[in-house]
């Protein structure tokens, strides 16, 4: 694993893990290290803090790492049906619950698993201060965090929580999926890629209210768009990087403004800060550049 600075392109750190997600946390990352190695080889597994000094906490088999404090000193783990949060880099169990498909959301403070997959989800504190299941009416495969300290249920349609207030149903269900949905950290704005095209929901995730929707919302979320490749969302800047066939990119607001175009032979990959990867196209060969978006 290799660690580059984006502004200088300067190697940072390189430490051998076979790890596939970086958690921020505190002025560093966590990774879980599952321990395979590209010779065939089998190390043992373990916990790595990557940052000004290489932390490395061995862990048993099967350990799957479930989220990691932003702040630092805390993280979820699980393995074989126990969801365990501990301290870091000590490991010492602060709480643990029995369950599977587990989540957290740090900012509200709280988890989520559920028993089987015939069971509805349960939300709880991580401070053990309330826990509650979902109703029968929002069974759902999984949760996951959407920022603002609210969770969303399922990919269709867009139903969020936010504890310990009541779901609120932003849009309802449709056949096709919605992968980005962001919740501003006020709670105050729901912000959605729907159909290619960004667009925004006002809310009251304590009333659990939706104030003011745009119109073409539903016939949005209906939509199949011809999009290659997928679109490079942005959801705290609510600008989202989509190029059509045969077209250029273009950069556009969650209110529907052009923000910028991008020459023909660029293709989005990914935000980084306020500046797009792309990838540029001469020819048969292809060069990464990253671009300042104003």
């Amino acid at each position: 694993m290799h660690l580059i600075d984006v502004g200088s392109g300067r190697e940072v750190l390189r430490e051998t893990c076979a790890a596939t997600e970086l958690h921020p946390a505190g002025s560093g990352f966590v990774v879980l290290d599952t321990g395979w190695r590209l010779d065939g080889g089998r190390a043992t597994p373990r916990l790595v803090g990557l940052g000004p000094e290489v932390v490395a906490r061995e862990v048993e088999e099967k350990t799957l790492l479930v989220g990691v404090d932003p702040q630092g000193g805390r993280l979820v783990v699980f393995r074989e049906g126990r969801i365990r949060l501990v301290t870091w880099p000590d490991l010492e169990e602060v709480a643990s619950w029995d369950g599977y498909s587990s989540g957290v959301d740090w900012r509200s403070g709280c988890i989520w698993w559920r028993h089987s997959s015939d069971d509805p989800f349960v939300v709880a504190a991580l401070d053990g201060s309330w826990e509650r299941p979902l109703p029968e009416s929002q069974r759902v495969f999984h949760l996951v965090s959407v920022g603002g300290g609210a969770v969303r249920l399922g990919h269709h349609g867009i139903r969020v929580l936010r504890p310990p207030a009541p779901v609120l149903e932003v849009l309802l269900p449709t056949s096709r999926s919605i992968w980005h949905v962001h919740v501003s950290d006020d709670g105050n704005r729901v912000d959605a890629l729907l159909g290619g095209k960004p667009r925004s929901f006002e809310v009251d995730l304590t009333a659990a209210q939706v104030l003011a929707a745009p119109g073409d919302a539903a016939h949005l979320a209906r939509a199949h768009p011809r999009l290659s490749p997928k679109p490079a969302w942005h959801p705290t800047a609510g600008l989202v990087a989509t190029r059509r066939p045969r077209r250029t990119t273009a950069v556009t607001s969650v209110v529907g403004d052009v923000v910028c175009r991008l020459p023909a032979e660029s293709w989005p990959l990914a935000w980084v800060g306020t500046s797009l990867l792309t990838t540029r196209f001469t020819g048969a060969r292809g060069e990464l550049e990253l671009r300042r978006i104003p």
